[in-house]
Parts: structure tokens; C-alpha cells; sequence
């Protein structure tokens, strides 16, 4: 318990027949540390107006010269570096004192002459813990004992500027973007991404193996202050299609950077709306061409008819005089052609020649000695020589495989040797039938265009 002896005026006041008595010494709520008045920190300076009349010693004090009559003050930190101002009324030359806590660790200290404004500025401070603050006058026992104090966030001036540059930031899944650091005023760094430290590096560099945005950030610090910056990354997808194709055989298909063939696993890429590669991957079937078989050319005697058939299973059927049934009714020469379509879409075709068998005393061309074709197979121009007995009109009559007839001649009588050169290089590759009309009856002959 600190003693003193008080220094009482009686001031005398005529309130009826009463005296009052004025203790102007008295000692302040705060005279001792245990009743230190809080203080809030505030942003800017808000004083608040203190007064050490009446107060007592209650230490040895640590900057001052006098009698350190001295008050009490508290505050409770929201940052590691605030500002402890205490402005002195005319004759009153203010020291101020920092401690961790009543009785606790001296942690600084300011003082000024007479009207002086002291200031502290902390840093290392621990935010949430509670400090205390005495306050007293330099020389003792000033004439005139009040003062201000407030306590708010130290402004400090800070040079530290985040920047940094990057490669192409719109970029395709499991690609990487490099990140330069272009700071100044910074001794350490740290890379956020989407506020996740991932980095400490100066520079880094960084794989987005996932589709999305994000937002990368440095922050750089200079152990005062630190200042922050950052770039939106978006992450595109590519994309894996399985795909399954199928040709007949014979047929192509453009898969794997080629005319595919053969029945296998193709790979395509493709550059989607995002510049992301997409891969895809066919799986190519290759399927048998339909079995088609009219049999071997035959001949049917005159009045006889003769039912083709071009076989069951197929979807579209189609013979050279138009007709679409499986089976087909003839009963005249000529070349007969059918088309078939399987379930796979595959076509294929088959021809048969039939002729009319030779009554008695007549030949099938009765007139006609020799009849030769070569070359055959031939590339498109074959030779056609023919030998009759006798005087004889012609017709030379070419078809195409689907029974289209592409070339025809007319002769008129022709007796001994005959030839002609037929040229069919302007059409399309394959087989075609030579028939020959004559007086004397008809022949067809199998051509070879290879």
C-alpha cells in the first residue's frame, strides 16, 4: 500500500449553515498498475485526455528524472506494430513506459520536455495479448498534470511491389505455365493457388493436371509490409473418342493419317475451339463382300425359260432389266446381271451368260468359221476378229457388268475376215460381254478390262 501525505484545502462554501470540504489531491483510478484504464487501438489517433495529480510513485522509473508519479494505461493488440502517442499539456514533460503486463517484462520507452509529444512505435508485438502503459512527468511534480494518449495502427511506409509475368494462361489440362518473378522490395516470397501456398520459390513453374480456373498469386513481403498480386489460369479440356467404323472389303477409309484397309486400331487428333488436342480412336471392322453366284453360263433351248437365283439373306436385290426380286425369270439370250446388297451395306454382283441352244442344221452362228479377242484381259483397248463363211449382216454389241449396253456397231453384209479395234480406257475398270448378232444366231463373250 503507497503512503502519502495529502494536502487537503478546505474550501469553504456557505450552503445554508454547512461547510463543505474539496480534496483537489486525490488519487487517480488508474495510480496503480492493477487498475490500468483500457485503451482501445484504434486506426487513427483518438485521445484520450490523462492526468497524474494526486498520483503516486510506483517504481523506480526507468527514463524520468523525478519523482515518477505515475498513472496506468492498458491496451489490448490487433497488430504486431502499433503507435503509443502521449502529448504533454504545457509544463508537462510526458514519459512513457511499455511493459508486457503488470509487474512483467520492460519492453521500451520515450520521453520529452515540457508540451512534448513522445511517441513509441512497437513492431514484434503478439496480437491478442494485453500491454500496459505508465505513464508520468520528466522532472516531477509539473504545474499543470493532464496529457493526452491514444494508441492506433502504425502507418509504415511500404516499398515492397508484387509483379511477376507467366507464359499463356489459357492453356490445355496437364500443360504447365512458368511464372517469373518481377518484384522489388521483397525478401521473401510465397505462390498462392486459390489462396493454397504451394511455392517459395523466386520463380516456379506449375502443371494443372485438372479442367478449371483458377487464380494464382504472389505475394512478396519485406518482413514490414508485403503486397500481393495474381492472373486467372483457365484449364480447357481434351477429349478421348472411341469411335468403331466399318468398310466393306475392298473399300478405304481415312483413319491414322491414310486410306486404311485393314481391320485394326486408328488414331486421329484434332484441335478442338480451345486449341486442346482431342485424340480419337477407331476401331476399324472390315467386312467380307456378300457370296453372290448365278452359276456357269448355260443355254436353254428355244420356247425354254430358265429361273436365276441370286440366293437368300440379301437386302436389295437388283438385275440388269430393272427388277429387284431374289430370283429372276429368262427365256431369251443375253447377259444377265444382278446386284446384291448385304446387311453391311456390302455389294457385290455376279453375271451369266445364256444363249439358246442350236437346233438341228444350225450352228450357233451358223456362218461363223472363227471368232478371236485379244488381249483379254486387256488395259482398256482389246481386238475383235472374226471369220464367216458367207455373206452375213452384224451387230457388235458391248455391256458393262451392270448390263448397260456402252458401245454398239451395226455392219452390213460381211463375208470372209473381220476385224475391229474397240477401245473402253474411258470406262471403268472390270468385266463387260461382247455379243455378237448375226444372221446366223448370237454369241456373247466375257471381256476383261484390268
Amino acid at each position: 500500500m503507497k503512503t502519502k501525505n495529502q494536502v487537503f484545502l478546505m474550501l469553504l462554501f456557505l450552503v445554508g449553515s454547512y461547510i463543505i470540504p474539496l480534496d483537489i489531491n486525490a488519487q487517480p483510478i488508474n495510480d496503480e498498475c492493477t487498475g490500468a484504464i483500457s485503451l482501445a487501438q484504434d486506426t487513427i489517433c483518438i485521445p484520450t485526455t490523462g492526468d497524474v495529480n494526486g498520483a503516486t510513485q510506483s517504481s523506480f522509473p526507468f527514463c524520468g528524472f523525478g519523482t515518477a508519479d505515475d498513472v496506468w494505461y492498458s491496451f489490448l493488440a490487433t497488430s504486431i506494430n502499433p503507435t503509443i502517442q502521449v502529448g504533454g499539456s504545457l509544463s508537462f514533460g510526458p514519459v512513457v513506459e511499455l511493459f508486457d503486463s503488470c509487474g512483467g517484462t520492460f519492453i521500451d520507452c520515450e520521453q520529452g520536455f515540457w508540451g512534448d509529444t513522445v511517441t513509441i512505435m512497437t513492431f514484434g508485438l503478439t496480437i491478442g495479448n494485453t500491454y500496459v502503459i505508465r505513464v508520468y512527468d520528466l522532472f516531477g511534480s509539473p504545474s499543470t498534470t493532464t496529457f493526452d494518449i491514444c494508441v492506433f495502427d502504425t502507418l509504415l511506409s511500404c516499398n515492397v511491389n508484387s509483379d511477376f509475368t507467366s507464359g499463356p494462361t489459357t492453356i490445355c489440362v496437364g500443360n504447365s505455365v512458368n511464372f517469373i518473378n518481377a518484384s522489388s522490395g521483397a525478401v521473401s516470397y510465397e505462390w498462392q493457388e486459390d489462396g493454397v501456398t504451394f511455392s517459395t520459390a523466386v520463380d516456379v513453374s506449375r502443371t494443372f493436371d485438372t479442367v478449371g480456373t483458377y487464380t494464382v498469386s504472389l505475394i512478396a513481403d519485406s518482413s514490414i509490409c508485403s503486397d500481393s498480386s495474381g492472373v486467372l489460369v483457365t484449364v480447357n479440356p481434351t477429349y478421348s473418342i472411341l469411335e468403331s467404323k466399318s468398310v466393306c472389303s475392298g473399300d478405304s477409309v481415312m483413319l491414322g493419317g491414310g486410306d486404311q484397309t485393314t481391320a485394326g486400331t486408328y488414331y486421329d487428333s484434332l484441335v478442338g475451339v480451345n486449341n486442346c488436342d482431342s485424340v480419337i480412336i477407331t476401331a476399324l471392322v472390315v467386312d467380307p463382300l456378300p457370296v453372290v453366284d448365278l452359276g456357269a453360263d448355260t443355254s436353254i433351248c428355244n420356247a425354254c425359260s430358265l429361273t436365276l437365283d441370286a440366293g437368300a439373306g440379301f437386302t436389295n436385290y437388283a438385275w440388269s432389266d430393272g427388277s429387284n426380286a431374289q430370283t429372276l425369270l429368262v427365256d431369251s439370250a443375253g447377259t444377265y446381271i444382278v446386284l446384291v446388297i448385304d446387311t453391311n451395306g456390302c455389294t457385290n454382283s455376279d453375271a451369266i451368260v445364256v444363249d439358246i441352244a442350236l437346233t438341228i442344221n444350225q450352228s450357233r452362228i451358223s456362218n461363223l468359221q472363227s471368232l478371236i479377242i485379244y488381249p483379254n484381259p486387256n488395259s482398256g483397248l482389246f481386238t475383235l476378229e472374226m471369220d464367216f463363211d458367207k455373206n452375213t449382216s452384224l451387230t457388235i454389241d458391248l455391256y458393262n457388268f451392270t448390263g448397260q449396253l456402252i458401245y454398239t456397231e451395226e455392219i452390213g453384209n460381211v463375208s470372209g475376215k473381220y476385224s475391229r479395234e474397240i477401245n473402253v480406257s474411258n470406262y471403268a475398270k472390270g468385266i463387260y460381254y461382247l455379243q455378237i448378232v448375226s444372221d446366223g444366231g448370237v454369241m456373247t463373250k466375257k471381256v476383261v478390262y484390268q
